[in-house]
């Protein structure tokens, strides 16, 4: 009856199947192709082997035998430069340079007589020089169109916008013509006339 009485087991479905075999292949797939592979191992020749130690050295080998010249590791005086700068024979080659170029000056006078002011606007500039007669005006330049034009007058250090009839702050100078390159300024004791950064005359 044990042989009757075993059940049947149910037939196995073919999607089933399908899914697992895909789930094996995947796996055997990733195992082998996807795993990395080691690096080859290149035999020894028999010049490079080391041979075994056994018993003692200095019986069988001598001293120059153990070292070979193509083994030995040279190290040399270590630089104390700083190696982010130029190597000192550019350096040398660079303060030759400007040497030769810069002209020689005595070491009582001063490199340049105008010093030159960095400005962030303007780039470099002159440094300004205190007038020799502040009484007399000087015309720094002429601004506008014909019709409206207003001139740079400079006076006692100060400069001053001046359109065509003002007086001059401080003087009896008023200004009477304004021309391209020179303004005429009329005062109770006659004319005077001011050329573009030239003093009155």
């Amino acid at each position: 009856m044990s042989g009757n009485s075993q059940e049947k087991q149910p037939a196995v479905r073919p999607g089933l199947l399908v899914v697992l075999l895909f789930a094996l292949g995947g796996a055997l797939y990733w195992s082998f192709f996807m795993q990395p592979k080691p690096a080859p191992i290149s035999p020894t020749s028999p010049a490079t082997a080391v041979p075994p130690l056994t018993g003692n050295i200095n019986d069988k080998y001598t001293e120059d035998q153990l070292t070979t010249p193509s083994l030995k590791m040279g190290t040399g005086p270590i630089s104390k430069r700083d190696l982010f700068l130029p190597p000192p024979s550019i350096i040398a080659a660079r303060r030759r340079k400007d040497q030769t170029t810069r002209p020689t000056v005595p070491p009582n006078q001063p490199v340049r007589d105008d010093l030159q002011l960095i400005r962030p606007d303007q780039g470099l500039l002159p440094i300004a020089k205190p007038d020799e007669n502040p009484e007399k005006p000087v015309l720094k330049g002429i601004l506008g169109t014909e019709n409206s034009q207003v001139i740079i007058v400079r006076y006692q250090n100060k400069s001053y916008l001046l359109k065509l009839g003002e007086i001059l702050p401080g003087t009896k100078y008023r200004v009477g013509e304004i021309n391209n390159d020179s303004v005429i300024l009329i005062t109770p004791k006659g004319r005077v006339k001011l050329d573009k950064k030239e003093r009155a005359k």
